[in-house]
């Protein structure tokens, strides 16, 4: 088999069930694997509906998030039908055939590639980085800080004319829809299950970077992105959602990038200011 994909659902069968109505049409992907992250609604029985011979439909034993969930698809579908290439995709999503036509060349052809994905469309208006360099300790110290952002930038943007070309070598993709090689998928280990949502795309970045693999972007195709769906389903409190993006970046400086616990407990200040001063701008803001 050459292509197959893995979606991910927790509590919302009507977005996944849309979008595997749209792709299941799609002869490119030879196989779907539907894996409910153990939601706590009636999702699984809802999906269980659909499952036929191109859509397997399963279930973890428990949520435990983005990377374990979508490791626990990969894993399936590499043991019962072994892709060679593997989509990866959050169900808010929407892309033509033909991109994932587009994907798949470029995949094969490009040197030491081991993941790939197109432009984003974000419909929900927020501005979202296509790509963007992975993160040193100096720049997980203001991700938080959104005056920071504000005055300064994002250190982790790259430059527009750095993605105007046909195709892009960049650090991190987006997690929202991307295509891997299962070999290096594998090789690397996965997504590194210690992170519950947030910065799996930096951590899996790494370690293709450390063994010697490269992601790129292409840029003459797009898919479509509704932002926030899912992570509104796993987590509804802007609060929370700042805690579990913090211990994700603790884990990703401690264990990937060595910090001491000097610079362990500095970030955790530039955590509790940066969650300090949003919710002080929202609240000036209204």
């Amino acid at each position: 088999m050459k292509l197959g994909l893995v979606v991910l659902n927790y509590n919302d069968s009507e977005t996944t069930v849309s979008f595997l109505n749209q792709i299941q049409k799609y002869g490119i992907i030879e196989k779907i694997v539907v894996v409910d992250n153990h939601s706590s609604d009636d999702s699984f029985t809802r999906l269980k509906e659909l499952d036929n011979d191109k859509i397997d439909v399963i279930q973890t034993n428990e949520n435990r998030g983005y990377a374990a969930g979508n490791n626990y698809g990969v894993k399936y579908l590499t043991k019962e039908y072994a892709p060679k290439c593997i989509i990866i995709s959050n169900p808010d999503v929407f892309f033509e055939e033909s991109v994932i036509e587009t994907m798949l060349g470029y995949l094969e052809k490009l040197p030491g590639a081991a993941a790939v994905t197109c432009k984003m469309n974000c419909l929900s208006g927020i501005k979202l980085p296509i790509a963007w360099k992975l993160p040193k300790y100096k720049d997980c110290l203001v991700q938080d800080s959104y005056i920071f952002k504000k005055v300064f930038g994002d250190p982790l943007e790259y430059k527009e004319d750095r993605l105007k070309s046909e195709i892009s070598l960049v650090d991190v993709l987006p997690g929202s829809m991307f295509m891997t090689k299962t070999e290096a998928f594998d090789k690397v280990g996965g997504f590194d299950e210690h992170t519950f949502l947030y910065y799996e795309e930096n951590i899996l970045a790494y370690k293709f970077q450390k063994a010697g693999y490269k992601s790129y972007l292409i840029n003459n195709c797009s898919y479509d992105h509704k932002h926030s769906v899912s992570i509104d389903k796993n987590i509804a409190s802007v609060k929370k959602r700042f805690e579990v993006a913090y211990k994700s970046r603790e884990w990703y400086c401690k264990e990937y990038l060595g910090a001491s616990s000097i610079q362990l407990k500095l970030l955790h200040i530039f955590y509790k200011i940066g969650v300090f001063n949003y919710l002080i701008y929202k609240k000036i803001k209204g």
